[in-house]
């Protein structure tokens, strides 16, 4: 699915080479870590629906640590309260794979038509990028990863990326859900815990995101187009294909032009204003801004 549908309120701002995630080791919290409740730093809570920075986790700072001295402790009491963490960064390349380690204590769900079936604590990575003519996130690459056993003590896990555009993304969001109630995409009305109390528990620590992928260099070309501003015609080097051109709004103005390095595309009929090409290639898109004088 080439967008993804999250109740994410995130901005926008691309930095060093690296992604901006804080805290994947969860030593910092916003309040005392003696409180029996608090936030990790950095992270926001979800109950799979909304997505409150406000909220604070029920289980607060969490002693039991695979590294430092903290940890993320998160569960589900009945299908009320649910404690996802969830965190969205800038990033400017393309890691491999989330790695982290966790602990988990899974329960029964009863789910409705189905019977009995045992929990799954999930942790999944969302790569995208803002797309200036849909102004909208477009999916560059995902992980998700489902946890189906119970392990008492700190297991270490990897979530491949698996991208399926070759843009560089400029987000990335990092969602850990302890239980498949309020799960993101099903509907909750169907699903409800059995027992008492909360029922499953999910502890992560020290999450790691991986080092660019080797072939990554390889993937962005220098593509520019000049002279920008122009009154005429535009030159795109380091491209040879079929563009389009969108007005401030995304109509599009001009589809499916040929050009390359020495055919360019005449803009003279275009009134004065900003617009974005449009550049395909067969595994790609790229969106250029341009100015007509």
């Amino acid at each position: 699915m080439k967008k993804i549908l999250l109740l994410l309120v995130v901005g926008l701002c691309l930095t060093t080479l690296h992604a901006q995630l804080v805290n994947t080791d969860f030593e910092q919290w916003d309040n005392p870590v003696s409180d029996g409740s608090n936030i990790p730093t950095g992270w926001v809570w979800s109950d799979g629906n909304i997505l409150d920075p406000s909220f604070e986790f029920v289980h607060g700072a969490n002693t039991d640590a695979q590294n430092g001295n903290y940890a993320v402790k998160l569960s589900v009491w009945y299908f009320y309260v649910k404690d996802m963490a969830v965190q969205t960064a800038p990033i400017n390349y393309k890691p491999e794979s989330l790695t982290g380690y966790y602990k988990y204590q899974d329960n029964y769900i009863v789910q409705t038509g189905v019977g009995t079936v045992v929990d799954t604590a999930q942790v999944s990575v969302y790569l995208t990028k803002y797309n200036p003519v849909t102004m909208q996130k477009d999916t560059i690459g995902s992980s998700i990863l489902s946890i189906y056993t119970s392990q008492s003590t700190f297991t270490q896990f990897t979530a491949p990326i698996n991208y399926t555009s070759a843009e560089m993304p400029d987000e990335v969001t990092v969602m850990l859900d302890p239980s498949i109630v309020r799960r993101p995409g099903m509907d909750i009305s169907y699903i409800h815990s059995e027992g008492f109390g909360e029922t499953s528990y999910f502890t992560v620590d020290n999450l790691q995101l991986s080092s660019p992928l080797a072939s990554e260099n390889n993937i962005r070309e220098t593509v520019q187009v000049y002279p920008n501003p122009t009154a005429g015609n535009l030159y795109i080097t380091n491209y040879t294909g079929k563009v389009s051109v969108f007005n401030s709004a995304g109509q599009v103005i001009m589809a499916n032009c040929s050009v390359s390095p020495t055919l360019p595309l005449s803009l003279s009929n275009l009134k004065k204003g900003m617009y974005y090409i449009e550049l395909v290639t067969n595994d790609k898109i790229q969106y250029q801004k341009v100015v007509k004088l």
